[in-house]
Order: structure tokens, then sequence, then C-alpha cells
């Protein structure tokens, strides 16, 4: 009878164990955004701004850049959507509803700026 109950005493550890780290989970969502040359995601200047300023956000994990669309995939507990859309915004470009700040537009190469 004890044994018993210490193997399920042991059981229940392991289960509230396991849900703990499968709780930490990742989200993953696409930000619609406006590139407005073919290069701005790779090149020396805009493309490492975006991997310098989203990668200093903790809880996210990675990003991808496909046309017009962020796909970033973070932790919710540790970051909102809300914060990496701001830090996309600083960087000088639109991030859904969120516009680019006015430093941020300044920052970019003028073929990354939006041609009027």
């Amino acid at each position: 009878m004890k044994i018993r109950i210490g193997i399920s005493l042991i059981s229940l550890v392991v289960m509230f164990a396991t849900t703990k780290v499968s709780a930490q989970s990742t989200v993953t969502t696409e930000i619609k955004t406006q590139i407005y040359c073919s290069h701005c995601a790779q090149c020396e200047t805009c493309g490492l701004k975006f991997d310098q300023e989203l990668y200093k956000l903790k809880g996210l994990k990675s990003f991808t850049i496909t046309g017009n669309i962020i796909k970033v995939s973070y932790n919710p507990k540790k970051i909102s959507i809300d914060k990496i859309r701001e830090c996309i915004s600083k960087l000088g470009y639109d991030a859904d509803d969120v516009k680019a700040t006015e430093a941020g537009l300044n920052s970019l190469d003028g073929c990354c700026r939006k041609q009027e």
C-alpha cells in the first residue's frame, strides 16, 4: 500500500513537471508590413537592423520575412505581440496597424523608404 502511494506521488510530480514545461508554449503570428525594395530584409543596413533589434526582445524565438509579411514566433508569457509590433515600427516599418516611427523612417536607406 505504501509503495502504491509513493508511486502515485512520483507520478503526480512528473505529471506537474511535464505540464509546467509544456506551458512554455510558442505562438506564431504574421505581421503585415510594407517593404519598399526587394532587398530590405537582406541588405547590410536594414536586414542587420531586423536581426539586431528583434532578437534583443526577450521571448522572441524566431522571425522570417517573406514579401510584406513578417512571421514571428514568440513566447506570449515573456513578450506581447504589441511589443514586437512596436519594435518593428521603430525600425521604420509599419507593423499591422502600428505605423513606422519618424525616427525609424529617417534611419532607413533611401531605397528602403516609401517613395511618394
